[in-house]
């Protein structure tokens, strides 16, 4: 493992999915609170915009890099990452480890009963593992989302793990300006990977996985969703990847 280095400015911690599940299991143990981002291009354009977005993410205990885009950046600039670790890869992972132990789970975000239904297929595929309650609270700003009954379920459910499936920025926000109040061990945002968890949309062939495609399959799913934000984001990775190549050339030159 190599030292953590900053892609576009946002720390990504260079972690494979095997170190990721072992660092979530950890703080289950010992009780320290642990705030996981999964980084993938949007996030670092977000956080060209965002000076509070930004802060969250570099001070949060665990990045890991769950698009290629910031793999790729990331080898660029000189500093390599071990491998993508994409958050829908390691939610399942992490509580099929965490089944064992009994640990409670919690499910915060999604439409059309999305919460209730991944929580119902993870009950199913890790026995073991409690599914301590889920909440779906209506589309609102965060100022204007009802937080003080969300806090109360989540206190009331005693949950170990807590999954935020807000969207970025919205999920990072959330969890940074309540974490003192959660009392979960590892709150993690999560964003799409509700959906996959309840079935309701399927990821990309393992191929387009590997090659960095899976936005392309997503794509196809959402074109009126997705298309103005990739088109936007693909412009931002042309200025990363310059940016990068820079850092790059310098410390080269500083050698």
């Amino acid at each position: 493992m190599i030292a953590p280095g900053q892609v576009a400015g946002v720390r990504v911690d260079a972690v494979d999915l095997e170190g990721a599940v072992a660092r979530i299991e950890s703080a289950v143990s010992d009780g320290t609170l642990l705030q996981i981002a999964t980084i993938n291009l949007d996030f670092l354009v977000r956080a060209q915009r965002s000076a509070e977005l930004r802060q969250i993410l570099n001070q949060s205990e665990l990045n890991v890099a769950d698009g290629m885009p910031v793999v790729w950046l990331s080898n660029l600039a000189g500093r390599r990452l071990p491998s993508r670790t994409a958050g829908s890869d390691l939610v399942p992972m992490a509580l099929g480890r965490l089944a064992a132990r009994g640990a409670r789970v919690f499910l915060l975000g999604g439409e059309g009963a999305v919460a209730a239904d991944a929580g119902r297929r993870l009950a199913e595929a890790y026995p073991g593992l409690v599914i301590a309650g889920h909440c779906e609270p209506p589309r609102a700003s965060i100022d204007r989302m009802p937080n003080r009954s969300i806090l109360r379920l989540i206190q009331q459910a005693r949950p170990d793990v807590l999954l935020v499936a807000l969207g970025n920025p919205k999920q990072e926000l959330w969890i940074s300006r309540h974490r003192e109040a959660l009392g979960v061990k590892v709150a993690i945002g999560v964003g799409c990977t509700l959906d996959l968890l309840a079935g309701k949309s399927r990821r990309a062939p393992g191929w387009m996985q590997r090659a960095g495609l899976e936005w392309l399959y997503r794509l196809g799913q959402e074109p009126r969703r997705l298309v103005g934000r990739y088109v936007i984001d693909t412009l931002w990775l042309g200025l990363f990847a310059v940016g990068a190549a820079r850092q790059r050339l310098a410390r080269r030159v500083a050698t």
